[in-house]
């Protein structure tokens, strides 16, 4: 209905006149006559607003004076999950905790190089608790998980298939791009597979 008014035009529904105005994209949006609750001025905002006030500044005035300007976060977020939280947010609370991981707890027992440093989950604890995670890198933390090679979730070889290419490749008489096209990888992961950098 409000793409098809092409010029400003009032109109009356019910006892609330409306009057359609361009928005900032130009589009004809109905407006409302108001009172702002913080100048006390008229003022014609859109309809489909709060009609509480005549501008941002307004709301922000009358937000201060109720005690409503600091933004709600953690447990007194209305959309707070508590340990129901996914993944993502899960680490996010423990970076606010936190801060960013800044080393690997086990760079000097594992001889690690990897750059990425991450935040991972001690299992058989709470994960809603940000204690309960340690600074690992990619690496470490990949493996703690055990998600390297077939373990991995995105994984596209098994174990077994893995055994049966570097066998195959080994005695000879199977190239490595046949044996990408039979398993549906490149011809760079099979490499990568006989020379054992991946599915180590």
């Amino acid at each position: 209905m409000i793409d098809m008014i092409k010029t400003p035009t009032v109109q009356q529904e019910g006892a609330i006149q409306f009057e359609y105005l361009p928005d900032g994209r130009g589009l004809l949006r109905p407006h409302v006559l108001i009172v702002c609750e913080g100048c006390s001025k008229e003022a014609l905002v859109r309809a489909d607003g709060s009609r509480r006030f005549c501008s941002k500044s307004c709301s922000t005035l009358i937000q201060h004076a109720e005690g409503r300007s600091r933004q709600l976060s953690g447990i007194e977020h209305y959309a707070w999950k508590g340990a129901n939280a996914q993944y993502q947010a899960l680490h996010m609370r423990v970076a606010r905790a936190r801060g960013r991981a800044d080393h690997c707890e086990w760079r000097a027992t594992a001889g690690c190089k990897s750059r990425k440093l991450e935040w991972s989950h001690v299992h058989e604890t709470d994960p809603s608790v940000p204690q309960n995670y340690r600074s690992l890198c990619k690496t470490c933390h990949q493996r703690y998980d055990s998600q390297t090679g077939a373990d991995h979730a995105n994984a596209k070889l098994t174990a077994l298939q893995v055994e049966l290419i570097r066998q195959r490749y080994k005695a000879g008489g199977t190239s490595q791009q046949a044996l990408a096209d039979e398993y549906g990888v490149s011809q760079s992961a099979i490499s990568r597979i006989t020379r054992r950098r991946h599915y180590r």
